[in-house]
């Protein structure tokens, strides 16, 4: 609807073209078309921080900085992770913010193909 287009969805014609008619927009701050956009996003590196064992006192901060919070899984425990394009700073902020002493943390690189996928961690 903010591109000026309304339509009766929930039909896999009609989302289909409403999908194509928004990748063929002109983005209104950028003024880039929204498709190039698409792809630049998808083809900027990206890694997973993901840190364990933090003391339930830091919630907010992590909340507040962007983080998720994974109950975990068999084999995987439970931690605050975040999705970034910096991750040597995101490591460093959390080392001096949220532990008292520094860990080792591994940052685990997202190609596109998994980012929003239940295998991000697989």
């Amino acid at each position: 609807m903010s591109q000026g287009w309304f339509y009766d969805g929930h039909r896999a014609l009609g989302d289909a073209l409403a999908g194509v008619f928004l990748l063929a927009q002109t983005l209104p701050v950028s003024r880039k078309p929204a498709l190039s956009v698409l792809l630049e996003c998808a083809r900027r590196p990206l890694h997973a921080v993901r840190a364990e064992g933090t003391a339930f006192e830091k919630s907010a901060a992590l909340r507040d900085r962007g983080y998720r919070w994974d109950p975990g899984a068999p084999g995987r425990t439970k931690s605050w992770w975040i999705q970034t394009n910096d991750p040597d700073s995101e490591i460093a902020w959390f080392n001096r913010e949220i532990y008292s002493s520094p860990r080792q943390i591994r940052a685990i690189p997202l190609p596109a193909t998994r980012r929003y996928s239940a295998r991000l961690w697989g």
